[in-house]
């Protein structure tokens, strides 16, 4: 008997650690979950600048577009992905996103980092 188990512990062993690894879902992932859940249009979060500047970030379409306004109601600005997990780009801007930050690198390279201030 103790022959049978030294042989089944290996392969225990080596079950258990071939269990995938648990990885943090991108920004898309989240918010297209978000929309389909619970049936919304879009998810507004508000964003934080370093330079002391607001963004408000609505995700749509399954997390693939983002409309960035200054103000509540004012223009946005419209950015696409093309599939989940790569940047936003439209407009001469490209919006990279990462857990709660937001990279967006606009015309001439200008880059402001953000942070989201809202939770969900």
């Amino acid at each position: 008997m103790l022959g049978w188990v030294a042989t089944l512990l290996p392969i225990a062993a080596a079950a258990c650690s071939a269990s995938p690894k648990h990885q943090a879902k991108t920004e898309q992932e989240l918010h297209a979950e978000e929309l389909s859940a619970g049936g919304h249009d879009a998810a507004t979060h508000e964003y934080r600048c370093r330079d002391g500047s607001v963004l408000f970030v609505d995700f749509g379409h399954e997390g693939l577009s983002i409309e960035i306004r200054t103000a509540p109601g004012s223009s946005p600005l419209v950015l696409t992905a093309p599939s989940q997990g790569t940047d936003f780009v439209g407009a001469g801007t490209r919006a990279t996103m990462k857990e709660r930050e937001l990279l967006l690198v606009g015309p001439g390279e200008r880059q402001r980092l953000c942070t989201r201030t809202t939770i969900g």
